[in-house]
């Protein structure tokens, strides 16, 4: 969490939410901490818990060219692509322009938050990063339409916190650990569940 949202960046958080078993749930206050244990792995420390450290689930390195390679994918599609056609059938009736608009207008900051919450484990290694990017090419209209339909759909408030970019990014949130990328292509894929 940051500044009392939920965020799927979790190289800058302020606090997080611990779920237990019996149903409830707390909120930590974490601070960074100056140097980590293990290389590229962000660590913080909680407070009141002494010596116990967080660790989110992400590797920190530069993923400038993967960003760039990812966005290029998913700004070829319009609402009118073949592919969104071939998904939707008259995508004119799911009422998704706004929607499309606005996921067209934060590329940027969408697919930083999909490529951390999704490459934490590819470590650089060439061929995953070429199967990730097949994977997004290939699948890039069905990514883009599921990630318009969260956008439109699922504004959905937690208390006072507004969990959409969870339901985008953090499957984990609610203990499913699923590839993001895989549960976009599948949320995309499913035209005859989207409605207008």
């Amino acid at each position: 969490m940051k500044d009392g949202q939920f965020v799927t960046d979790l190289s800058d958080v302020d606090k997080i939410m611990i779920h237990y078993a019996d149903g409830t749930k707390e909120e930590k206050i974490v601070s960074p901490k100056a140097t980590s244990n293990v290389e590229q792995v962000k660590e913080y420390g909680i407070t009141g818990l002494g010596d116990v450290v967080y660790t989110p689930n992400m590797v920190l390195k530069d993923r400038t060219q993967l960003l760039s390679d990812v966005k290029a994918k998913l700004d070829t599609i319009t609402l009118e692509s073949p592919e969104v056609r071939a998904i939707t059938g008259n995508v004119g009736a799911l009422y998704l322009e706004e929607s499309f608009a606005e996921v067209k207008g934060n590329l940027d900051k969408l697919v930083k938050a999909l490529i951390e919450n999704e490459d934490h484990q590819l470590n650089g290694d060439e061929v995953a990063i070429k199967a990730l990017l097949k994977k997004v090419e290939d699948n890039k209209a069905k990514i883009m339409m599921a990630l318009t339909y969260l956008n439109r759909y699922y504004g959905i408030e937690y208390g006072d916190l507004n969990i959409k970019n969870i339901m985008m990014f953090k499957p984990d949130f609610y203990g499913k650990t699923p590839s993001v990328i895989d549960r976009l292509i599948r949320i995309g894929s499913q035209e005859k569940e989207l409605e207008g």
